[in-house]
């Protein structure tokens, strides 16, 4: 449930379901990689699935550490941008994931100097063979117990 969109915390029917379940969640999840990318922690690190819930359902995400937000970097500030356009709380003023991916695109333009880049692909690099997850928020997120 942590890492589930708002629209999905609170559904009841199948009718509310099958209205809930649009391509806005995917971009809610979209902000949930990159939050992870750029803090290398779990959404609600810590925090158990009730207290994350409710702190989703009035609109609180997880902080983004605050020498990251102070960072001068503009990659950083770009990624910043996109997870809080991602995590827009209403759906149907959520962006969609081409205007995230616009975002992204004109600011690599700028960092690199080099407009039209067209179609970017990009890898992250594995972590390092001693990296050690800050918590067991990853099984519980996949619905295991510990």
């Amino acid at each position: 449930m942590k890492l589930r969109a708002p629209e999905e915390q609170s559904v009841n029917s199948e009718e509310e379901q099958r209205v809930a379940f649009r391509d806005k969640i995917d971009v809610h999840m979209m902000g949930n990689v990159m939050y992870y990318v750029l803090t290398k922690k779990w959404l609600f690190e810590g925090l158990t699935t009730e207290e994350a819930t409710s702190r989703m359902a009035k609109g609180r995400r997880s902080k983004i550490p605050k020498d990251i937000l102070a960072s001068k970097d503009p990659a950083d500030q770009a990624v910043i941008k996109a997870i809080a356009m991602c995590w827009t709380h209403e759906s149907e003023n959520r962006p969609a994931a081409r205007e995230v991916s616009d975002l992204l695109r004109v600011a690599l333009e700028t960092i690199l100097g080099t407009p039209h880049l067209g179609v970017v692909r990009v890898s992250i690099p594995p972590l390092p063979k001693d990296y050690s997850y800050s918590d067991s928020d990853f099984y519980v997120n996949l619905g295991g117990t510990l």
